[in-house]
C-alpha cells in the first residue's frame, strides 16, 4: 500500500511529465506537424486533473471517496495519447522546399 508522500511524489512526476508531453504536443500543433481537434490535450488535462488530483486527496485523506477517480483519470491519460498518436502519425508530411 502506498504512503501518502509516495502518493504526492507519484502524482509531481506524472503532472511533470504529462506537462512536458502537453508542451511538446502544442509545439508540433503549431509548426503543422498535428492536424484535427485539440481533444487529445484536453483529455490530457482531465485525465491528469483525475490521475494526479486523486492520488494527491488519497495522500491527504486515505479514506477518501475521490480515490474512485484515479483509474479514470489514468484511463482518460490513455485515451489522450493514443489520440495524439494517431493525429500524428496520420498528418501528411509538409511539403519540403
Amino acid at each position: 500500500m502506498m504512503e501518502g508522500a509516495e502518493r504526492w511524489g507519484l502524482a509531481g512526476r506524472y503532472a511533470v511529465a504529462m506537462g512536458v508531453g502537453l508542451v511538446a504536443l502544442a509545439s508540433l500543433r503549431a509548426a503543422g506537424r498535428v492536424r484535427g481537434d485539440v481533444w487529445p490535450e484536453r483529455l490530457m488535462n482531465l485525465g491528469l486533473l483525475g490521475f494526479a488530483g486523486g492520488l494527491i486527496v488519497k495522500g491527504v485523506a486515505p479514506d477518501s471517496a475521490l480515490g474512485v477517480i484515479i483509474p479514470y483519470g489514468g484511463s482518460l491519460l490513455i485515451v489522450a495519447w493514443v489520440w495524439a498518436a494517431g493525429q500524428i502519425l496520420t498528418t501528411p508530411d509538409p511539403p519540403h522546399t
